[in-house]
């Protein structure tokens, strides 16, 4: 009794329900044993039943030895064996196979019985062969009578040892069916016993159930008193608890009002990082466009460097070249100094030709020809001396103011490969600076959006305990109501427990 008054009201109805039906499964299953119990007996005893498919076997074999001796007698005096006893005989052959067949589809053999049922139906079918001959011997005469004899003798033997076979197994069936009704006897004690005990368990339950209404029938009694002044509580309770909610409600409303205007001012702050990002991003892209137009202005700068060294270089070829115009025209002197020479010896030649009178006049001709290619030669080379002299000038001239303006050019140039080289540094510099502007800005929009998120879960967290607030008021007025309704319920119980 101190365990069940531990326990709940729904443990207690919940323990004496499952009694309850733990015993009704019981009795069923009880009775369901019982039930599949006989069934089995029944079925084992059917089976058993089987047995007189082999009395009548017994006879069938007696019928069988007949008929051969029947229709043997004539056979043994030399006389015609008449088709009667050998058709009695086939057909007790078939009925014996017939009951053999029937006894083995309705029996549920043991593997021992099994065996001895096979060695049955091998022992059978040796002498269905015999019997077979005999038959067909005497029909046809082939035999002699001592030989059919000795078969029917030989087949006698045989039947003997079917009949034993047939015995033993009839014998089994015989002592299985005596267990079978012991048992059946022991189970059918066992059976009421059960029942027996289950009645008495079930009275006993009952008996616990009639003292468990009574404790239960108090212990209502008490709640329902209880109950009426919890309800008393309850109602003041509530009362103060609406209080309490329509004042924390108006706090709810101002901090909500706050959290709105906080919310709108962060908004404002988000879209001016994001102004600034969007700018710092611009002027990002513009510095780094910039570093790529200073570094290939450095790039052209440096070509024009090569280029003008290329040029100094031109300038250092047309120094050697006017060397070797220096050369030509000292080669050309020589040349005039040879024309000279040679319009000398022309004359000479002349001279010489016209004392030698008419004999020398071919070689005067001929001096006169040299002398006049020597004019010639004269005359190419004064002019060829002339533009090599001329050429000489200006050459030095175009050296000169070449030198003068590559000298100047790669002055220029190497200043403004200079400055390109610091722009390009400082624009580097700059980049860098506004790559670490900008993503310290998008780290600040981030956290501005962090915390703008949270503003906003915040309001709506808000809005949600405005509503619970309200479903809180709703609900303490219900309650209000509900208590009265549960002062007036408690009084009923009452009533219903007292009876008046």
């Amino acid at each position: 009794m101190k365990i069940l008054n531990k326990l709940s009201l729904k443990a207690k109805l919940n323990l004496l329900n499952g009694t309850l039906a733990l015993f009704l499964l019981l009795v069923s299953a009880v009775a369901q044993f019982g039930i599949h119990s006989s069934n089995l007996i029944i079925e084992q005893l059917s089976s058993n039943e089987s047995s007189h498919w082999l009395n009548q076997s017994l006879i069938v074999k007696s019928d069988i030895q007949v008929a051969v001796r029947v229709a043997f007698e004539p056979y043994a005096e030399g006389k015609a064996v008449a088709a009667g006893p050998i058709k009695d005989a086939n057909d007790s052959i078939k009925t014996f196979e017939q009951n053999l067949d029937k006894f083995a589809a309705e029996s549920k053999f043991t593997p021992e019985e099994s065996t001895k049922f096979n060695k049955l139906k091998d022992q059978w079918k040796t002498i269905k062969e015999s019997l077979t001959v005999i038959l067909k011997n005497m029909q046809e005469g082939k035999l002699k009578r001592e030989e059919i004899n000795a078969l029917i003798i030989k087949t006698e033997d045989a039947f003997l040892n079917v009949n034993d076979i047939l015995s033993e197994i009839l014998a089994g069936n015989r002592k299985k069916t005596l267990e079978l009704h012991t048992t059946a006897q022991l189970k059918e004690k066992i059976y009421f016993a059960g029942l027996l005990t289950l009645l008495i368990l079930t009275i006993t339950i009952s008996v616990i159930s009639f003292v468990f209404t009574i404790r239960l029938n108090r212990s209502f009694k008490k709640l329902s008193t209880d109950l009426f002044s919890r309800s008393k509580e309850i109602t003041t309770v509530v009362s103060s608890l609406k209080e309490s909610s329509d004042s924390l409600n108006s706090a709810i409303n101002e901090q909500s009002h706050s959290i709105h205007d906080t919310t709108a001012a962060i908004n404002q702050m988000n879209s001016t990082v994001n102004n600034t990002t969007l700018n710092t991003r611009e002027l990002f892209d513009v510095s780094k466009s910039s570093l790529e137009r200073a570094d290939s202005g450095k790039l052209i700068m440096s070509n024009l460097v090569t280029a003008m060294e290329a040029i100094h270089k031109s300038n250092e070829q047309l120094q050697e070249i006017s060397q070797i115009i220096t050369q030509i025209n000292t080669k050309t002197a020589v040349i005039n100094d040879i024309v000279s020479k040679t319009e000398l010896l022309s004359l000479n030649a002349s001279i010489e030709s016209a004392r030698a009178g008419e004999q020398g006049k071919g070689f005067a001709v001929v001096a006169e020809e040299v002398g006049n290619l020597a004019k010639i030669s004269g005359k190419s080379s004064k002019e060829i001396q002339d533009l090599i002299s001329k050429s000489e000038e200006q050459v030095s001239k175009i050296i000169e103011q070449t030198k003068k303006r590559v000298d100047d050019v790669k002055e220029v140039t190497n200043n403004a490969q200079k400055s390109f080289e610091d722009i390009s540094e400082n624009i580097s510099s700059l980049s860098n600076f506004i790559e670490k502007i900008t993503m310290a800005t998008q780290e600040q929009e981030i956290g501005i959006k962090q915390v703008s998120s949270a503003m906003e879960n915040i309001e709506r967290s808000t809005s949600n305990i405005q509503k619970s607030i309200g479903v809180t008021s709703n609900c303490s007025e219900n309650l209000v109501e509900q208590g009265n309704k549960l002062e007036f319920a408690s009084k009923d119980i009452d009533k219903l427990i007292s009876g008046y």
